[in-house]
């Protein structure tokens, strides 16, 4: 017998169906409201899951949205300014887990911001409030101005500093005496020489992800040091890009986040007492 729109089977299935919808977006975003439940519903879950992963193809216009009426509301003292007052940038930020057309990159990039990122109360005293928004809010490679002007410095400082390269993506070497004061990212590389391996251990901290040892002989001997001092992996040096699976990365699985266990315990009724 065909069933209709109105059959209390048929709605059973749609309550359903949005059911596991909720549970998506609760798990791959946070939450959604009625209308973008029935968008999903449209799709389809196998399409909403690929739609939610393949965030890249989702337009990503949700900032031309701030201060639209109807959306969530922003408050600022003066000129709605995210990228160097940290109220400003904080209210973005909600806005756009909100407000986004692609919650799964939100999610994950507060995933990670919990992992990575340092407060901004911790660095604002020593950069100052606009510098450590700047810091906390903006891409390497959408402001690019501030490391390329100390690169140029160091240029002018020889013997003392000597630079290799152009800081163009291709590649950037720096030899110092003593550690550059920014962040040596985006295929920059900062060499410091010093007398011994031992000594190296000195520059590690909670901040050093990965240590390259050659010859590999003398990482017995140098990883409790690294690893009291924070590091969380020690690597034969050229191969800190091949981590095996399964392996946990900085220091503990990030997936067991997503985990929920439950257990069952106790008799269940079949056994022998």
């Amino acid at each position: 017998m065909q069933q209709t729109r109105n059959d209390p089977l048929d709605r059973e299935r749609v309550r359903h169906g949005e059911h596991v919808i909720e549970h998506l977006m609760r798990r791959a975003g946070f939450g959604a409201g009625q209308d973008e439940i029935d968008d999903y519903m449209e799709l389809g879950l196998t399409a909403a899951v690929r739609q939610l992963l393949d965030y890249e193809s989702v337009p990503d216009d949700v900032d031309s949205l701030i201060g639209t009426p109807g959306y969530v509301a922003t408050t600022s003292n003066g000129a709605f300014s995210p990228r160097t007052v940290i109220n400003d940038s904080r209210q973005r930020w909600l806005f756009r887990m909100v407000h986004s057309d692609r919650p799964l990159q939100e999610k994950m990039t507060l995933f990670w911001h919990n992992h990575f990122a340092t407060g901004y109360t911790k660095i604002a005293g020593a950069l100052g409030a606009t510098e450590a928004t700047r810091y906390l809010a903006a891409k390497p490679s959408e402001d690019p101005a501030r490391v390329t002007g100390q690169i140029e410095m160091l240029r002018a400082m020889e013997p003392y500093y000597r630079v290799w390269g152009k800081y163009d993506g291709r590649g950037l070497v720096i030899r110092s005496e003593e550690r550059v004061e920014f962040h040596p990212d985006g295929k920059i590389v900062n060499v410091v020489p010093v007398a011994s391996l031992a000594e190296a251990i000195s520059f590690a901290n909670v901040a050093t992800q990965t240590v390259g040892l050659y010859p590999p002989e003398r990482k017995a001997e140098l990883r409790d040091a690294l690893a009291s001092a924070g590091v969380q992996r020690v690597v034969t040096l050229g191969s800190a890009l091949g981590p095996g699976p399964g392996l946990p990365h900085d220091g503990f699985y990030p997936l067991q986040r997503f985990v929920r266990w439950v257990t069952d315990e106790g008799p269940t009724g079949s056994e022998e007492l």
